[in-house]
């Protein structure tokens, strides 16, 4: 019940005073000098969002409310909360812990799964963080994991197997129960173990020194299947491939390497197999940071092996190609390096709920992710496509959205017009979303933050639209890049 609490404490959370009581209820007191708030001055749970499942007072999550009065403030930018039980109801202090925004990414399996997808395991993200950091081009909810450092990652899996333990010694974590003024109870049987992952670092790395026989072993059934001559060996004046390759009266040579080589020993050896006229590709497992960018005449692409054994061939995290596809086409000449890149004249719209953080009235917001090529691949809003910092408010855009909110299709998506707004936080103006009541700005981080979130809960997505840019002299950006294209539409 709400009034079945211990404790209670105050805090002020965005220039706003609490009082919390540890059984999650929480009351938002008057503001000196203005007008009383609908919930001012009254005990609640809150509201819970039925997109997101959090308990919210206005615009703010209650869980966050009550972890900074029970368990201190902590930079948002850092830290979130975590339900231990993961019962988003449930803002019981017993349930609440702060995670850093890494711990937090790793206890949470769908965000696991994909680093596992990319990296192969999670120990190979923990011992080396850069394997992201090399991707040109990340999917916005994994855009901050640039950053990491390999301490921080360190650190958050020594925090997490600690927790881990912990939790497998408790057989009757708190978990929630229905929502009738929040009543909870104690289970009985769940028993929440630490996650399984893979094995340890050892086995990782008994993966790792195997992969170059195995990934050897792959490319020679392939070309077998695709019908080309190859031998494990090219032996040139200096040089010694690991595969060479015949076909199409064309020689080509593949480079596998797992441990990091630099740019001026690749060259060197791209020189003499220019004058062998043999086309070599290099593959590596992990580089230095003279091999993480894009160099003419020198394919050099990064291979990652799946848990189930196979593996993939990424083009600088802008696409990932199957170790098939990527021999036969690049043998077929349809990789081919471009100066330049051109964005796909068709853009996939998504809507999203964002209620007014000010009046409170209902809003949408929308965004553009992901963006992508004419040969396919995924781009970085970020990389100023169009000649504009933020291509999610190109006027071609902006304007087919504003037909369909004003058609009988999308007049079920109120939305604010946008426009340069003022921002207090950062003291200028700037391009932005608005609420279509009173028209105060929705900040940039609040609506990252909500574009981050529905990448996770595909439900927060209420509608769709597909729109084409048709004007020519803005889809062409420079962009050096490893470009392919089975159909040869290059970007140049």
């Amino acid at each position: 019940m709400i009034n079945d609490y211990e404790e209670v404490k105050e805090c002020v959370y965005k220039d706003e005073l609490y009082s919390v009581r540890d059984n999650g209820a929480v009351m938002r007191h008057l503001r000196e000098g203005k007008k009383p708030r609908r919930d001012d001055g009254v005990w609640t749970f809150g509201v819970k969002n039925p997109q997101k499942g959090y308990m919210m007072l206005g615009q703010h999550r209650v869980h966050i409310i009550v972890a900074t009065a029970f368990l201190g403030a902590r930079d948002s930018k850092v830290y979130v909360v975590d339900h231990i039980d993961t019962n988003r109801c449930n803002n019981r202090v017993e349930n609440l812990r702060w995670f850093t925004r890494l711990e937090n990414a790793l206890n949470n399996e769908i965000t696991r799964n994909k680093i596992i997808s990319i990296c192969g395991s999670i120990e190979v993200f923990i011992e080396n963080p850069s394997i992201l950091r090399e991707r040109l081009v990340v999917e916005p909810s994994f855009e901050w994991m640039r950053t990491v450092t390999k301490e921080e990652a360190a650190a958050a899996y020594e925090n997490l197997k600690q927790y881990w333990a912990e939790q497998a010694k408790n057989p009757k974590p708190l978990v929630g129960g229905k929502m009738n003024e929040s009543v909870y109870r104690k289970q009985e049987t769940i028993n929440p173990a630490q996650p399984t992952i893979t094995a340890d670092i050892s086995e990782t790395n008994i993966i790792r020194d195997n992969s170059k026989d195995t990934l050897k072993s792959a490319i020679l059934d392939i070309c077998k299947s695709l019908g080309y001559a190859a031998s494990e060996k090219h032996q040139g004046k200096g040089l010694k491939a690991d595969i060479c390759i015949d076909a199409n009266g064309q020689k080509y040579a593949f480079e596998i390497q797992i441990e990091p080589q630099s740019f001026r020993k690749i060259n060197e050896r791209r020189a003499k197999y220019t004058r062998d006229g043999v086309s070599c590709c290099w593959l590596y497992k992990r580089e230095s940071r003279s091999m993480s960018e894009e160099f003419d005449k020198i394919p050099l692409f990064k291979f990652i092996q799946t848990p189930n054994g196979d593996f993939n061939i990424s083009l600088k995290g802008r696409k990932t190609l199957s170790l098939m596809d990527f021999v036969r086409d690049f043998i077929n000449n349809r990789i081919k390096y471009c100066q330049h890149i051109r964005h796909s004249s068709k853009i996939d719209v998504k809507f999203l709920k964002m209620n007014c953080w000010k009046c409170g009235a209902e809003n949408y917001i929308y965004h553009i992710w992901p963006l992508k090529s004419i040969c396919n691949a995924e781009l970085n809003c970020g990389e100023k496509l169009w000649g504009t910092d933020n291509p999610i408010f190109h006027p071609e855009i902006v304007r087919q959205i504003k037909e369909y909110i004003n058609s009988d299709y999308g007049k079920h998506l109120p939305m604010g017009d946008i426009k340069d707004r003022h921002s207090g936080s950062v003291n200028s103006s700037y391009m932005s979303f608005g609420c279509c009541k009173c028209d105060a700005i929705f900040g940039d981080f609040y609506v990252q933050e909500a574009i981050f979130e529905s990448q996770y809960y595909k439900e927060d997505i209420v509608d769709h639209l597909k729109v084409e840019v048709n004007t020519d002299e803005t889809m062409q950006e420079e962009l050096p890049h490893w470009c392919h294209s089975s159909e040869l539409n290059f970007c140049e």
